[in-house]
């Protein structure tokens, strides 16, 4: 077939077509050129160029895009006003759709680098050349060609997921069988567009520093099904990496019971949905129960479960409205509609009477995925941990339970074992998750002199705070993470938001589900520049563009240490390594007191520098406090440099 032989209509509405399927995808695969102007450039137009592509790809077909970089009202005020450049701020925005890409859809990243490193692919930038200007690039067209003819396109129609898949959008199509003048016309400005010959258009080329890095990591061969859909691939092409299929080929080898040791940040929520999916895809389950300690995490939870599985789970706790009524009547349904049913309960919920007696009605087989799962007590694990549940899988960075060898035995025991472990280290290593420094500030009882309302370790780690926070990079950049005591809370809200006057908010207990949805999407936009939290982000609740950690509280729990640190080192565009503060109290252990937080403080130091990119002279700090206090680091399981 060639575009000539396409039964193209004359124009297409998503109301009464699939304008991806019926047109863009077609006229793609016959062709050998495709030229295309665009209104936005982000990481969702370049999943959308690089779906679908391998027909293409055989014709050694050449696609020419042209497209404005996606710019937000804050920097269109910025360029308006004449603060940024607008060519500077353009390859700032080129670039983190590209680091997007690459962290959050690595076979889309690779397809994308192939085509590039192949000259299959060339992306030019439309920027209006009066620098004032608050406008923006916004065309919409496309031209097809085979080398004989020609199909060209106009309309609504970005080259974005949204549009393509969701938006209503309409296109009018024209060939160059019925109308050849109408098809020159667009060619030839086309052709001036991208050898930036327009008035009023600058035309900037792809980023050159990015084009080397896209070079040296494109595959060596097309990677033809990585993007395409599989049971491994979500809706949006993510599919597992290596050290998450080998989590899921150990637990399947297990006989679908385990328990997964995974550092925080290494996805262990996608590797245990993606499991699940296989199960359900495959007829081996009709139920999912997925159990989390904590609403937040329940409902990232839900957000992901509908996001692989393309189901909208039950969600059962006391802030999701009438669940029992839900899940009744989805159990009486079920009879007469035999369709998967997938559920996410909080702990707390699913040990409860009233939930576990609808578990006896949950038609079988199921499998119970209970996540952190080092939050189950020992008194929790009899009513939580149902024999009915016949496949078991169960997640955590740190699965012991501290101070609980009872608790630890049970959740072990239901679970049968450890069937894989990927350590921070080898996570790292792999790029999985962000290298980070790690600097440990030292306090000492003189630190407290002077601190109203607050004493002992709270009241140094605090004077201290506030004696280096602004000679930090955290205090310009924002995206920061401040853990405390709840002792010290105010006085960290009042120092930085009344004094400093900075954008920040507290992530506590006290904040409902719906504000703590919004607080985390102003963090991530940067409207917020501090998060002042205490143990609500210790685990599960996802905050990657986290840049830098300030450590005032003191825990000796390695599941709060450890999840604290994860929060920090999860990927994000742009961010290329995390900086953790850690405020350390070292006083000479006099008293029994302060033996036991010095042990704290040392053990919650080992931990995290053993790991960072500068541990040496992290070490090199602890050891030259100890000596001046006169602290004998052997003693405590450390070695001096």
């Amino acid at each position: 077939m060639s575009l000539r032989d396409l039964p193209l209509r004359r124009s297409y509405r998503s109301d009464d077509s699939n304008v991806a399927a019926d047109f863009f995808v077609p006229c793609l695969n016959e062709s050998d050129t495709y030229d295309r102007a665009t209104g936005y450039f982000t990481s969702g137009v370049l999943l959308r160029i690089v779906a679908g592509l391998e027909p293409f790809v055989r014709h050694n077909g050449r696609m020419r895009i042209v497209a404005s970089p996606h710019l937000n009202s804050d920097d269109v005020e910025q360029i308006a006003k004449g603060y940024r450049e607008r060519e500077d701020l353009a390859i700032e925005r080129i670039q983190g759709a590209i680091d997007e890409l690459r962290v959050e859809h690595r076979a889309a990243y690779a397809q994308l680098s192939w085509l590039i490193a192949h000259d299959a692919l060339d992306i030019r930038f439309a920027v209006p050349k009066n620098r004032q200007s608050a406008g923006i690039y916004h065309e919409k067209f496309g031209i097809f060609g085979d080398g004989l003819d020609y199909v060209a396109f106009t309309g609504s129609l970005n080259e974005t997921l949204a549009a393509l898949d969701k938006n209503f959008e309409y296109i009018d199509v024209f060939t160059s069988a019925s109308e050849p003048e109408r098809i020159e016309e667009k060619r030839s400005y086309f052709a001036l567009l991208w050898s930036g010959n327009t008035a009023l258009l600058d035309i900037l080329e792809f980023p050159e520093i990015m084009r080397q890095k896209l070079l040296r990591d494109a595959p060596r061969e097309y990677p033809a099904d990585d993007a395409s859909a599989s049971p491994q691939a979500d809706a949006v092409g993510r599919r597992l990496a290596e050290h998450q299929e080998k989590a899921l080929l150990a637990w399947r080898d297990n006989g679908l019971r385990g328990l997964l040791e995974m550092a925080t940040g290494t996805g262990k929520t996608f590797t245990a949905l993606t499991a699940v999916a296989e199960l359900l895809n495959t007829g081996v389950i009709r139920t999912a129960v997925m159990l989390a300690p904590q609403i937040a995490i329940a409902e990232q939870w839900r957000s992901e479960a509908e996001r692989v599985l393309g189901i909208d789970p039950i969600v059962c706790h006391s802030l999701s409205g009438d669940w029992r009524g839900r899940l009744r009547m989805r159990l009486s349904l079920g009879r007469y509609e035999p369709k998967p049913l997938v559920v996410v309960a909080l702990y707390d919920t699913a040990s409860g009477a009233e939930f576990l007696t609808q578990v006896e009605r949950f038609p079988g087989p199921i499998v119970v995925v209970a996540d952190e799962v080092h939050n189950i007590t020992a008194d929790d694990a009899d009513s939580l941990l149902q024999e009915r549940y016949d496949y078991r899988l169960a997640l955590s960075a740190t699965p012991d339970r501290y101070l609980d060898d009872i608790g630890t035995a049970k959740v072990r025991a239901y679970f049968d074992r450890v069937v894989f472990r990927y350590s921070l280290s080898e996570a790292i290593d792999d790029g999985v998750l962000t290298p980070y420094d790690y600097f440990p500030i030292i306090c000492d009882p003189d630190d407290a002199h002077g601190v109203t309302s607050l004493t002992g370790v709270n009241a140094a780690k605090f004077h201290k705070f506030v004696e280096i926070y602004n000679t930090t990079d955290a205090a310009h950049h924002g995206f920061t993470l401040v853990y405390c005591q709840w002792q010290q809370l105010e006085k960290v809200k009042d120092w930085l938001g009344i004094r400093l006057r900075k954008p920040i908010h507290t992530f506590t207990a006290q904040e409902d589900l719906e504000q703590r949805r919004q607080i985390l999407a102003d963090f991530g936009a940067g409207t917020l520049e501090v998060l002042v939290a205490m143990r609500c982000l210790d685990e599960g609740v996802d905050v990657p563009p986290t840049r830098s950690a300030f450590l005032l509280a003191s825990s000796e729990n390695p599941k709060q240490f450890v999840q604290r640190r994860g929060r920090v080192l999860r990927q994000y565009p742009g961010k290329s390594f995390a900086t953790i503060y850690d405020f350390i109290y070292l006083a000479p252990p006099e008293r029994a007191s302060e033996e036991m937080e010095l042990r704290k403080e040392l053990t919650r130091f080992a931990e995290f520098a053993l790991t960072a990119r500068n541990n040496e002279e992290a070490f090199k700090v602890i050891v030259q406090a100890a000596e001046i206090r006169d602290i004998p680091l052997r003693e405590y399981g450390l070695q001096p440099v």
